[in-house]
């Protein structure tokens, strides 16, 4: 009798805890250090998760007891939770059915004076396939000065290039013939959006903050060293 009752207890559990596979497929979001994840678990059986600059990946997944699984990742798999969450435990990702907000540019400011742009900017976002993503997950050290009508466009990817600006409809661009070719646009969020075309290159963006750097206003390494 206790065998049995212990039988049906266990029972009960399972079928509480199991959800079924129709629960389990749809659109699944999570963030990875900033990095949005997209899960999208097709009613066929067939997956794929996609990370922004990175190729997606696909498979096979099916539900069993409770866990999803996925093709290829056989010992590692996600646990669903009332059909509302997946716990990916050794990916340390938590998955939801809620796509989290990501930051959203704001609209340009099309009167802002020249002055406003003369400043030291450091990409706080870059834009992958149309998601703008933090700068830092990518490790993406783009940055930009400003001076008048003149820009340094600083960074591994731009290489310091010393480029002419010209007012042109809200927005400073770089004079004809320049390369490469460049918009920046001063954003009413305070951003800067940094947009950047090389030859034979699709364009690139990024969104710019603010950043003070003592270098530029002529410090010594000793005067920093002092404050420090």
């Amino acid at each position: 009798m206790k065998k049995i009752f212990a039988l049906l207890i266990s029972l009960l559990v399972v079928f509480a805890t199991a959800a079924p596979a129709e629960d389990a497929s749809g659109d699944w979001y999570a963030s990875s250090n900033g990095l949005p994840v997209h899960l999208a678990l097709g009613a066929d059986g067939t997956y794929t998760v996609s990370v922004p600059a990175e190729v997606p990946a696909s498979g096979r997944w099916e539900l069993r007891d409770g866990f999803v699984y996925l093709e290829g990742e056989e010992n590692s798999p996600l646990n669903l939770m009332d059909g509302t969450m997946l716990i990916w435990t050794d990916a340390c990702l938590i998955f939801t059915r809620e796509k989290e907000d990501g930051y959203v540019p704001g609209s340009a400011w099309a009167d802002a004076p020249v002055i406003l742009y003369s400043d030291y900017w450091k990409a706080a976002y870059a834009d992958v396939d149309g998601t703008p993503v933090p700068a830092f997950t990518l490790e993406d050290e783009t940055d930009l000065y400003v001076e008048g009508h003149s820009a340094i466009l600083g960074g591994p990817v731009l290489g310091d290039t010393i480029v002419k600006l010209a007012e042109r409809d809200g927005a400073l661009v770089t004079e004809d013939g320049s390369a490469p070719a460049a918009e920046l646009v001063l954003q009413q969020d305070g951003l800067l959006r940094l947009t950047v075309t090389g030859s034979g290159t699709a364009p690139q963006t990024w969104y710019m903050m603010r950043s003070y750097s003592a270098a530029l206003d002529g410090e010594t390494e000793e005067a920093q060293e002092e404050k420090t």
